[in-house]
């Protein structure tokens, strides 16, 4: 007997499994949901209050958004307030928006 047996499989990392959740297929569909009963309208973090909170993936749920997308499920776009160059004086950031793409299902 080895002394490994001894000891407990350490637990994994409340991070790691927050984030194995938020990629995960019934979030995955719950978010498609969302898109899906509002077509064509642009969406934000703000309209998926409900999957965050259900599922408690606020940390990482941009990131969410942003796998779908690149995902070619939906249509992402920038939206910019003053310049749409970062760098010049009246420049104040942006935040992006996402359509669900046509013909695009949960």
């Amino acid at each position: 007997m080895t002394q490994l047996a001894l000891f407990e499989v350490p637990r994994r990392d409340s991070r790691e499994i927050t984030w194995e959740l938020a990629f995960s297929r019934p979030v995955e569909v719950a978010v498609l949901a969302v898109f899906a009963a509002r077509p064509d309208e642009w969406l934000d973090f703000r309209d998926f209050k409900k999957v965050i909170e259900k599922y408690k993936i606020g940390c990482c749920f941009g990131h969410v958004l942003f796998h779908i997308s690149r995902a070619g499920r939906t249509v992402p776009k920038n939206i910019y307030f003053g310049s749409d160059h970062p760098g010049t004086p009246n420049y104040l950031g942006f935040k992006t928006v996402y359509m669900l793409q046509k013909g695009v299902t949960a």
